[in-house]
C-alpha cells in the first residue's frame, strides 16, 4: 500500500459498540465512504473487534464478516485505501488494568494467531495498493519484550499470509512515540511503522469523562499552558494534584519534539510512518479543537508521515451523530493561500 495520507478512523461500527443488525447497518453506510472522500481523505483506517467477527467458540459472526467485505467493496469503488486493525481482543484491551492475558498466556497468542491466520486471506484477497494490515491496536505489555515477542509472532503469521500486502506495527504502551526505543523492528520492505498521538491529554481529552483530566469542567487552552492563570485552588483533590503536574507548556515545537525517537527508528530501518490515532475530543471549544488539529497536520506532514484522525462520527467526530459537519475540516485541510 502507498503511504496513507490523510485518512479518518470508522469508529463504533465493528469495534466498540453494541449495535447490531439494522442499527449497525444503518451506523456505517456507502454515503459514509462517499462523503469521506468528498471530503479529501484517501483511506479510511478500520478497527475491527474480536467479539464482532467472531463468537465465543470462534465460529466467525456471518453478518460482521459481510459488513467487512461490504466496507472493502465501497472503499474500492471510493477510491479509498484501508488499514484494517485488530483493535479488542478477548485476551487484549488497551484500556484494561491488570496484564493482558495476551503477554501471559501461550493458548491466547495461539488463539490471537489462529485469529489472524483467518482474517489476513480475506483482506489479502484485496489489492496490496489498497489494503494494509495493522497486528493490533495500543499494545500495553508491562513489559515491552512481550510485546515484541507477540508482534513478531503475529508479523510472521500475517506474512505467510499476506506476502505483499504491508503490515502496520506499533509500539508498545498505548502506542505512544516515547516508548519506540523498545520496539523490536523486522526487517521487512512491506511494513509501516504506527504511533498514536494525543498529547497533552488535557488539551485532547478536555471533558472526556473516561479520563482523569477529562474531569474538569472549566476552561482549557492551546496553545500554551492548558491553564493559563494556575490550577485554581478550588479544584478537589486528586484531580487538582493531576492537573498541576499537567500544566506544562504545549506548542508545534512540543509535538516536533515528541516525534524525535519515531522519527530516528524509521530512519534507521528504512521504514515509513504513520500516525493511526490523533484528535480533539468534541466537547473542547470549536477554536481550540481547530488550532491542534492544525497545529498536528502541519507537523506530520513537513516529515512526509501519512495520518488518520479519530475519529469519523464518533465523540472526537469530522461530522456528529447526524452527519452534521462539526467544522474542523478546515484543519485538517487547509488551503494554499
Amino acid at each position: 500500500m502507498i503511504l496513507p495520507k490523510r485518512g479518518v478512523n470508522l469508529s463504533h461500527w465493528l469495534s466498540q459498540s453494541d449495535r447490531r443488525g439494522d442499527e449497525r447497518r444503518a451506523w456505517t453506510t456507502r454515503d459514509d465512504f462517499r462523503r469521506i472522500r468528498a471530503f479529501g481523505f484517501d483511506h479510511v483506517r478500520l478497527p475491527l473487534d474480536e467479539v464482532q467477527l467472531w463468537n465465543e467458540a470462534g465460529e466467525k459472526e456471518t453478518e460482521a464478516w459481510d459488513l467487512l467485505e461490504g466496507a472493502l467493496d465501497w472503499a474500492e469503488a471510493e477510491d479509498l485505501g484501508v488499514v484494517c486493525d485488530l483493535h479488542i481482543l478477548r485476551s487484549h484491551y488497551f484500556d484494561q488494568e491488570d496484564t493482558p492475558a495476551l503477554y501471559t498466556d501461550p493458548a491466547a497468542l495461539g488463539h490471537f494467531l489462529r485469529l489472524w491466520r483467518e482474517l489476513a486471506p480475506v483482506l489479502a484477497a484485496r489489492s496490496p495498493d489498497r489494503v494494509a494490515l495493522e497486528i493490533l491496536n495500543e499494545a500495553v505489555a508491562r513489559d515491552p519484550r512481550d510485546w515484541n515477542r507477540v508482534s513478531r509472532e503475529a508479523f510472521r503469521a500475517i506474512r505467510e499470509a499476506a506476502p505483499r500486502h504491508d503490515i502496520v506495527l506499533g509500539s508498545n504502551w498505548y502506542c505512544m512515540c516515547k516508548s519506540y526505543d523498545t520496539l523490536e523492528i523486522p526487517d521487512d520492505p512491506k511494513k509501516i511503522l504506527t504511533f498514536h498521538f494525543y498529547n497533552p491529554m488535557a488539551v485532547t481529552h478536555h471533558k472526556a469523562v473516561w479520563t482523569p483530566l477529562g474531569r474538569w469542567d472549566g476552561p482549557v487552552s492551546y496553545p500554551g499552558l492548558p491553564w493559563r492563570d494556575g490550577v485554581p485552588e478550588s479544584v478537589p483533590e486528586p484531580l487538582r494534584t493531576r492537573m498541576v503536574a499537567a500544566n506544562i507548556p504545549w506548542t508545534a515545537e512540543q509535538m516536533e519534539q515528541e516525534l524525535s525517537i519515531p522519527l530516528t527508528r524509521a530512519r534507521e530501518t528504512g521504514s515509513r510512518l504513520y500516525c493511526g490515532e490523533f484528535g480533539v475530543h468534541a466537547a473542547a471549544p470549536a477554536a481550540l479543537r481547530r488550532a491542534w488539529l492544525g497545529d498536528a497536520v502541519r507537523t506530520f506532514e513537513s516529515h512526509g508521515i501519512g495520518w488518520a484522525m479519530w475519529d469519523w462520527k464518533g465523540v472526537f467526530g469530522v461530522v456528529d451523530q447526524e452527519g452534521r459537519s462539526t467544522g474542523i475540516e478546515s484543519a485538517l485541510f487547509p488551503r494554499t493561500p
